[in-house]
């Protein structure tokens, strides 16, 4: 009698934990501030640079995905090697590489310490308010570095499970914030702010930054999935959550208010009240979610850098290296003297985040096509 043969286990990446990783990745630091910095130049239509980032996130992760397909089952320091080297030159491909390896693992890394500071600032802002700045942030590196101590397959379960536990209340919370809406506010909608929608864009485009982690994750993609749809629903999720929030602020407070706030969503969400008095104080259940989201942006970044490095350097453990970053990332978490710095920090990371995000993934896939058509032609 033969015996039932077992499913075999896979580390495989699915469909709903790519567009979970995508999705967690992106929400996190941004959505505290992103009121302000939407209305910022563009006022009350503050909401019309949000779409159009929106639309040019689309094209980024649309770009990343035929990127990834493409790797066929490389990893991503492997694949940037391959691509830019020449058949009897690997060596080339090595040498050109590297710049583009250190450029992805400096802002993943970087920007895992930056969430950091940020969680610290707002937890002992609105919660915590005797806790000490610097235990904040050294507990959310401490807790991000828990997925650099795991496989792939768990940070995959791991966003899979956060997934809907933040998507699905910012997305009520931001419809329940529609309360106290005013929506003259969002008038006239005509003529448009042409250059304050322009200076705003920038700003706009970075917040959906994150998309691109998936690039890490593109050697456990399995040849028979597509990813393509989930990727994108993945980014229209973030998209929709952003255009709740904005919307809401403006018609809530205006945009003059809005530039007054230091967390703007913060302050939002303390204006809803929930329908039958179920919950009392609806931004504990924000800050709740915040934290989830800032914890798989930060980790998702951590496990992403620390192991593109060692993929680079033929390391096969993350932990001992994603141990020894912990005490640099919290210096670089802790150097901002205040907010003013940390947001000009923030500013600064947005620019490589514009490289990383969209320029490098579009030159890599030129590259690609050129080879593969180079190899169809012999």
């Amino acid at each position: 009698m033969n015996k039932p043969t077992l499913p075999i286990k896979t580390d495989r990446l699915t469909q709903s934990q790519s567009m979970s990783i995508i999705t967690s990745t992106v929400i996190g630091v941004s959505v505290l501030m992103l009121p302000r910095t939407a209305t910022q130049f563009a006022f009350h239509q503050g909401w019309i640079p949000i779409v159009i980032g929106f639309l040019v996130s689309l094209a980024g992760v649309w770009i990343m995905t035929l990127l990834c397909i493409r790797m066929q089952g490389r990893t991503f320091a492997v694949f940037v090697s391959h691509v830019l080297g020449l058949p009897r030159h690997t060596w080339i491909g090595k040498v050109l590489g590297f710049p583009i390896i250190v450029i992805y693992a400096g802002y993943w890394l970087m920007f895992t310490a930056m969430a950091a500071r940020t969680f610290g600032e707002v937890v002992v802002t609105a919660v915590l308010v005797d806790t000490p700045l610097e235990v904040t942030v050294a507990s959310m590196l401490l807790v991000s570095l828990y997925l650099c101590l795991t496989k792939d397959k768990v940070v995959f379960r791991v966003n899979e499970f956060l997934f809907p536990l933040m998507v699905v209340p910012l997305l009520i919370l931001g419809l329940l914030a529609l309360q106290k809406a005013n929506f003259i506010r969002l008038l006239p909608l005509y003529p448009l702010e042409t250059k304050g929608i322009l200076n705003s864009l920038h700003g706009a485009v970075i917040t959906y930054l994150g998309y691109e982690i998936i690039l890490q994750f593109a050697h456990r993609l399995s040849p028979e999935t597509k990813y393509m749809r989930a990727n994108l629903l993945g980014v229209g999720f973030v998209g929709l959550v952003y255009l709740l929030i904005v919307v809401a602020g403006i018609v809530t407070f205006g945009h003059e208010e809005l530039q007054r706030l230091t967390w703007p969503a913060l302050e939002l969400v303390k204006t809803v009240n929930v329908p039958g008095l179920i919950l009392e104080r609806a931004e504990a259940v924000f800050i709740g979610v915040w934290v989830a989201a800032v914890f798989t942006t930060a980790g998702n970044y951590l496990y992403a850098g620390s192991r593109l490095i060692c993929d680079a350097l033929g390391i096969r453990k993350t932990a001992y290296l994603s141990i020894g970053l912990i005490p640099v990332l919290y210096v670089v978490a802790m150097y901002p003297r205040n907010l003013f710095d940390l947001f000009a920090a923030l500013n600064r990371l947005s620019w490589p985040g514009i490289l990383i995000g969209i320029i490098i993934p579009l030159i890599l896939l030129g590259f690609t096509m050129i080879r593969s058509r180079g190899a169809e032609s012999r």
